[in-house]
Order: C-alpha cells, then structure tokens, then sequence
C-alpha cells in the first residue's frame, strides 16, 4: 500500500531543461545589454561630435561677420582675422581646433574642437570665407563633414 503523502521531486532532465532556459534567457539579456549600451555611447559621441561642429562654425562665423572692418586672410591653412582693434587666429593643431582670440596675447588660445578633429579647410570665396571642418568620433565609427560660407560684413 502506497502512502497517502507522496512527494513528488524533479526529474535531473527537467531541472537541466529549466537550467538551459534560464541560461539561454540571461546570456540572451546580457548580450541586449552589451550591445545596447555600445550603441548608445557611439550614439552620445556622434552628438557630441555634431555640438563640436556647431559651435566650432558659430564661433568662426560670429568672429567673421563681427569684423566689420576687418581683413580675412587664409595663410598656411589658417582663418586669420585682422581688424582696428586685434588680430585673431583659427588653426588646426593635430585633432585640435584652437582659437587665439588676440594674437598680441601670449597663451590664450583655447581649443574649439579637441581630438576630433580630421581637417580643416579654409578659402576665399566671391562672397566670403568657406570653412570645412571633417570630425570623426573618438571611436572612429562616425565622420562628419561641414562646410559652410561666411560672408563679411564690410
């Protein structure tokens, strides 16, 4: 005769078909995880990218158009700016954009674009000064060209 209360227990094959599961479902949302988060810090270094481009450009064509008497010259692949007040400077320096707001000034440059910065590019045009700034991300997923044409005011 058989006992009233007889326990049952897991078989070996269920408890490594559950363990299999289990498994399957944590190296599943681990690699969600991994590939996630990857994503989005390349996503935040090409905004970051973007946001260097955008003032690098704003501040270059403020200083441009700001000069109403001011001479522009391109010397040595440089954006010089020459009015009655000072003389400025924007040059490229490895994967930096520096800025050397007064050129009388000893040690005042200060960098626009630090380590993304693949070229920089500046002529004369008909209407003005072209720019063209190449940027790359620090993980070297992303690269952006921007050009743009600043016109003068005087």
């Amino acid at each position: 005769m058989k006992a009233a209360h007889q326990r049952r227990a897991f078989t070996l094959v269920e408890l490594l078909v559950g363990m299999l599961a289990g498994s399957v479902l944590a190296v599943t949302a681990g690699l969600l995880l991994y590939y996630g988060y990857g994503e989005w810090r390349r996503n935040r270094e090409g905004v970051a990218m973007q946001q260097d481009g955008r003032v690098a450009m704003e501040v270059i064509g403020r200083a441009v158009r700001a000069a109403a008497t001011a001479q522009v010259a391109v010397v040595a692949g440089e954006l010089h700016l020459t009015n009655a007040a000072c003389a400025s400077r924007f040059r490229a320096a490895g994967g930096d954009l520096l800025h050397d707001p007064n050129l009388a000034v000893a040690g005042d440059e200060r960098p626009l674009v630090s380590g993304r910065l693949l070229a920089f590019g500046v002529s004369n045009t008909l209407r003005g000064v072209q720019v063209t700034l190449q940027l790359r991300c620090a993980s070297g997923t992303h690269n952006q060209t921007i050009q743009e044409v600043f016109t003068c005011r005087n």
